[in-house]
């Protein structure tokens, strides 16, 4: 007697046969001889194990056993049509008697997404490897790309489901704020009033997809935070291309504007001064005269009421002070640019001007809006009219040609130059030591010595790296990693050769390479400065905010606690190329200046190693038209921007662990990482490196590679990180959407700060 759980079919050659995993040895008589395929059949009931003439065993078509495409499935398990959502199905296998065919290792299964002919990361469980003995196949993808999606399924060249089920449409999701994008990205708005503006925005969601259409945006006006319903009347119109809210503003004022989608929240928030018709034809005949003059009170509380005079100009905003009628007295002086700001506040005539490195007058005044659109009519026509980086980098090349060429696009002289790779930054001085401005822009024809020739830009790429990155003596990174930040050089820690004039000579190299970009052959540094040397090029003083960006230890420990009574000097510890620490007075008898909470806010100023006038990157490129950026768009016009590559991450990235399970959950961690947005990447380079941003050449140039290694015994936790060591531990998951999800909340929650191994 036997009993059997299941119908199989066994043949004389076969000496095992596996149900439910479980081995069911069956041992078979007769080994030698050939027998015809006979079956079980499943029952509880005890049966025959021979065939007799009056109980035969009934014979199987083999036919029946067969895979069969028609039959099999494709069942959807998370059903979305919203990008960023994750997509599941099931697909689930048949014979063509319509029982469940288990795949064997001679089977080929073969699924693909595809958007547009290009196929997307798809996870499957089991994976790839394992399929063997399965008769259902679980898929999951991350679709973030808007459009429909085309799902092939076959296994052994038969298609599997049917067209429908095949076919899905994924629409965009929500607005992002970040991603959208406006014709005008200024701060304030200067209207007149009942005069029509236009403001164009492409709504695209955080994948960057487009916002089709819709009912949900509106525009709004506020004014000391309360809704001026009668204040504005704006018309929506739609395209192709994005949407056009033409709007006009009913009352003259000071109110806040407010773009908002229905269900994305506020798209977009800026300022508007609305003035009479008088009062703008004033404001149109400052700009032409490029001079205007007002009256003001101080509002500060040591300066109540004091009576100043305040002259606007395109470069500058003079505050001033009468003395016996006739002279004057300059007190304040706050520079036309990003970082100088005119805040209007909500009682009437009190506004306050900032010039982002610490220094806020508060002045009252009958003519603040006339005031506050003056200046932002002098910005806006040094920047060329538009906030935007790519347009103010647009007409900071074309002001700077027009500056240097004329009419002309560019100087087709060439000085030839000779230089040494052995000695390349002192015979580049020597060759350039009697170079004047007209030679400096001029096209370089570079001849190296022993070679027979040499290209500029080869030139250019090797002095500055030979400048800002290697041991020089010039400049110096802030601590010992290659993605470290590199400001110069203290006159103690500079090599006896390396005085004022390679500093001026450097100026002119970065002014050369600016110069060149215009021309439209880009030249960048391969560099990371300090933001408070960035700040310095542009001509302003460093502030407490640099040092969250260049030291944010030293920031949280100035922010956060008093220092009162911490024994700190004006003083700072470095390392000359020896290796020898020395310490370096920041300011003149640093020594035996301490550190107090009245005094710590001037801590990044002492920092300054050079003066700007030392660097002479104004020979090139004129004061004014840096006026237009802020430090950060300067690091963007000298530096460029690093992309992140997939292939470059992985190429450079070492996998630690081993198993099934873990390389299972490898496999889903590169696909996460493939569907992440530009913002999900810059938090995973942050949690893993402690740095948002890459070195100058890539994944290859971190200080250790990038290291993923399993968190044995540890199984659907959070990941954790060692930024310390570029170290990503990685626990295993039962599923892909376990892990992207964990991986979204590490990167998102702990991307500030870091762990220990």
């Amino acid at each position: 007697m036997r009993y059997k759980e299941r119908e199989l079919t066994y043949k004389s050659q076969r000496q095992e046969v596996f149900s439910k995993g479980k081995i069911l040895g069956l041992v078979l008589r007769n080994l030698g001889q050939k027998e015809p395929e006979r079956r079980y059949v499943v029952n509880r009931e005890p049966i025959a194990t021979q065939s007799t003439a009056a109980n035969p065993l009934p014979v199987r078509n083999t036919q029946d056993l067969k895979f069969s495409g028609e039959k099999s499935t494709l069942i959807w398990k998370q059903n979305t049509t919203e990008v960023g959502c994750t997509t599941v199905f099931e697909v689930r296998l048949f014979c063509t008697n319509g029982q469940p065919y288990h795949i064997t290792a001679t089977d080929t299964f073969r699924c693909e997404v595809l958007i547009d002919q290009t196929a997307i990361p798809i996870v499957t469980e089991p994976a790839k490897g394992g399929m063997v003995g399965h008769d259902k196949i679980v898929v999951s993808f991350n679709p973030t790309l808007a459009g429909k999606y085309r799902i092939i399924i076959d296994m052994n060249g038969h298609s599997i489901g049917g067209e429908n089920c095949r076919l899905k449409d994924y629409k965009p999701g929500l607005p992002d704020p970040s991603k959208t994008l406006f014709n005008d990205q200024s701060e304030m708005f200067i209207v007149q009033k009942y005069g029509n503006q236009t403001t164009k925005l492409i709504p695209k969601d955080r994948y960057g997809n487009l916002i089709p259409s819709s009912d949900d945006i509106t525009m709004l006006i506020k004014k000391n935070t309360s809704e001026v319903l009668n204040a504005i009347k704006c018309d929506i119109k739609w395209t192709q291309e994005g949407c056009a809210i033409i709007w006009q503003v009913l009352q003259e004022g000071y109110f806040t504007g407010i773009i908002t989608h229905t269900q994305g929240g506020i798209l977009k928030q800026f300022k508007i001064i609305c003035l009479r018709d008088d009062d703008a034809a004033e404001v149109c005949e400052n700009v032409s005269r490029k001079k205007a003059c007002y009256n003001g009170q101080r509002c500060d509380h040591n300066e109540q009421d004091e009576c100043v005079a305040i002259t606007l100009s395109p470069h500058h905003i003079q505050l001033s002070k009468k003395k016996m009628r006739i002279l004057t007295k300059k007190l304040h002086c706050f520079k036309v640019c990003p970082s100088t700001k005119i805040i209007l506040h909500n009682d009437p005539n009190v506004f306050t001007i900032d010039n982002g490195c610490g220094t806020c007058i508060t002045m009252s005044s009958k003519s603040r809006e006339l005031i506050a659109a003056t200046y932002h009519q002098f910005r806006a026509d040094i920047s060329g009219g538009s906030m935007c980086f790519t347009e103010k980098q647009r007409n900071f090349y074309d002001q700077l040609k027009k500056h240097h060429f004329g009419a002309g696009d560019n100087c087709n002289t060439i000085v030839q130059i000779c230089i040494s790779r052995q000695h390349l930054l002192e015979t580049a001085i020597e060759a350039t030591r009697s170079f004047k401005k007209e030679d400096w822009i001029k096209h370089f024809k570079v001849i190296f010595r022993i070679d027979a020739g040499g290209l500029s830009r080869e030139f250019f790429e090797l002095l500055t790296e030979h400048c800002f990155l290697s041991k020089s003596g010039m400049f110096k990174a802030v601590d010992d990693s290659p993605q470290a930040l590199v400001h110069p050089c203290t006159a103690s820690l500079r090599p006896p050769n390396v005085d004022l004039s390679y500093y001026k000579f450097a100026g002119r190299i970065m002014g050369k390479c600016i110069l060149e970009c215009a021309l439209g052959k880009p030249l960048l540094a391969k560099a990371r400065f300090t933001r408070s040397f960035l700040v310095q090029i542009l001509g302003l003083k460093a502030t407490i905010q640099c040092l969250e960006t260049d030291d944010p230890q030293m920031f949280n420990s100035i922010t956060n606690y008093s220092v009162n009574n911490l024994d700190l000097f004006f003083v700072c510890e470095e390392y000359d190329v020896a290796r020898t620490p020395k310490v370096v007075p920041l300011k003149k008898k640093g020594q035996s200046l301490p550190v107090t909470d009245e005094n710590k806010i001037g801590v990044p100023q002492s920092f300054n190693r050079v003066q700007n006038d030392d660097i002479s990157l104004n020979e090139l490129i004129p004061e004014d038209l840096l006026a237009m950026f802020d430090e950060k768009e300067l690091e963007l016009l000298m530096c460029g921007t690093t992309d992140v590559s997939i292939e470059d991450l992985r190429r450079h990235t070492v996998v630690e662990g081993s198993g099934p399970k873990w390389e299972e959950t490898v496999s889903w961690f590169w696909v996460a990482v493939q569907g992440f947005t530009s913002e999900d990447m810059s938090k995973f380079l942050q949690f893993v490196t402690g740095s948002s941003r890459l070195p100058a050449r890539g994944f290859a140039d971190l200080c250790y590679p990038i290291r993923v290694r399993s968190l044995d015994g540890q199984h659907e936790r959070l990941p954790s990180a060692a930024t310390c060591f570029n170290k990503l531990l990685l626990p295993t998951y039962d599923s892909y959407q376990h892990l992207h999800s964990a991986l979204l909340t590490a990167i998102n929650e702990g991307s500030q700060g870091f762990s220990m191994s």
